[in-house]
This record gives C-alpha cells, structure tokens and sequence, in this order.
C-alpha cells in the first residue's frame, strides 16, 4: 500500500516507472533546478519530456497499486462496531438523528428543540440547502493533512452533524460535539483505480486532462517525486496535502486497515 506522508517508501518506486518515460539524467537535472516550491517542481518536470506521457505512466503505476486513504471523525463503541461489521456508510441525513439527538440531550431544553432539529435535518439533507451531503463517504490522502490540517473531523465528527447542530444551537453547538465519543482516524488500503475515480467527483480525470489540468493524486505524488530530487530530506508528510475522495458508495468492512485512537498535536508536547 501506497502512503503519500511516506515518499521516502514510494519514490524508488514511482522513479523506476518514470524511467521509461523521462531522460536518465532527469534527477540531475531536477536537483540543479533548485525548485522553491513543490509546485515549482511539476513545471520543470514537465519541460524534460512529454506531459502526456509522464502523467499516462503515473496514473498505470498508482492503478496498479493500492493507496492509504484517511478518514476521521468521532464514534462510540457501537458506532465503531458498526464500520468494522458494515465499512463505511454513505450519509443519510435521517440516520445522523441519533447521534444528534444524543448530543442534544444534554441540554436541559431539549424538549423545545425536537422540532426544530428534523426540520434542520431535512432541510441540510433531502433539501440540500447548504449542497448535496446525502449519498457520500470522504477519505482523503495525506494522514498528516487530516490531523494537523484540517482536523475538525476529529474535532466535532461528521460535518454534516456540524452544520444541523450549529443552525439548531449555534452558540455551543461545537462544544457539545465535542464531547460525544473518542477521535480516530481509519486507514484504508483503496483499490488504486478506485482512489483515481473517487478523486474526480465532478470531473472525470480524461476530462480533467483535457482541460489542461493534471488528474488530482497524481498531481500530488509526481510534485513530490519532482521537488525530492532537488531536495532529499524534504517530507511530503509536511505539506498537510488536502486531496479528497469521494465514494458513493459503502467503503467495504475489508478496506479499512487500522483504527487509530487520534491525539490532538498540541497534546503530545
């Protein structure tokens, strides 16, 4: 399996196919470069041989691989129980009532808020009135970027749950999220033509080519490849990439390879 944090394991890989498509003294050529940025890197990349062919290469590598997706958000014991037996659900607005009416609970006003919490979960969900969330499982690719970036999964749980509790009780609607079940973050092992797939919700990735655009994840691994030749000791792990997947779809029990209890950075020093 393919973890994007951990270039340092899949860059020999990924410059052997390479080799096929790129001169022989492409990595000589990318270290005199000097790139500054990690985006610099695709441009020169690009300029040593034919674009086409380098990103066709890329995509047959990580297709015939798997690759590590990240998912985190916050459970108790039967809702844990539940995605090692089932995997991941797509969401159903009308199944987040119970996590919701728990958290709810609390609040010695419940009782008034009944009403008001199913009209919320109808309007966000079959209403769609802040966009389509109903039918979706998200998985990202960089562990670091879900834990130190963009960390309000592990935070509160589903975004979903975020926006129906902050249109009910917006003033501590966060706080009492936060309180129900334990963070952890799912590592699963996908299919690599599925994690292609899954990266182009919108836009399918010979589409994306032909707008001009390189196919998201492979853009990901080649800039790391790319600025790793300038730069030996960079970590793509630090980039705290931000490249989602969406499955419509339950991601199967069979996927998910670890469930790791998640502590907030600050608490490790």
């Amino acid at each position: 399996m393919i973890v994007f944090d951990k270039a340092q394991e899949w860059c020999p890989s990924l410059a052997a196919t390479l080799s096929d498509v790129l001169p022989k003294n492409a990595p000589k050529l990318l270290e005199a470069a000097k790139p500054r940025y990690v985006e610099d890197s695709l441009k020169i990349l690009f300029g040593l041989a034919d674009r086409p062919r380098v990103i066709a290469a890329t995509i047959a590598w990580l297709s015939a691989n798997r690759i590590a997706g990240f998912h985190g958000t916050r459970v108790n014991e039967e809702e844990l129980d539940s995605i090692e037996r089932r995997g991941l659900l797509p969401l159903q607005a009308s199944d987040r009532l119970v996590r919701i009416e728990r958290v709810l609970k609390a609040r010695a006003d419940w009782p008034d808020m009944e009403a008001k919490l199913k009209a919320a979960i109808d309007e966000l969900g079959p209403g769609e009135r802040m966009g389509a969330r109903e039918g979706q499982v998200h998985l990202t690719l960089s562990r670091n970027g879900l834990s130190s970036g963009f960390n309000h999964y592990l935070l509160y749980g589903s975004e979903f749950d975020q926006r129906v509790l902050q249109h009910v009780v917006s003033d501590e609607a966060l706080s009492l999220l936060e309180a129900d079940g334990r963070p952890v973050i799912l590592t699963c092992s996908i299919p690599g033509k599925a994690a292609l797939d899954a990266a182009h919700p919108y836009f399918g990735i010979q589409l994306t080519m032909d707008m001009g655009e390189v196919p998201n994840i492979v853009r990901e691994f080649l800039e790391v490849w790319a600025f790793k030749q300038a730069w030996p000791e960079f970590q793509s792990s630090s980039l705290e990439v931000d490249c989602g997947m969406v499955f419509h779809d339950a991601v199967p029990p069979e996927w998910p390879t670890s469930v790791e209890p998640w502590v907030r950075p600050s608490e490790t020093l």
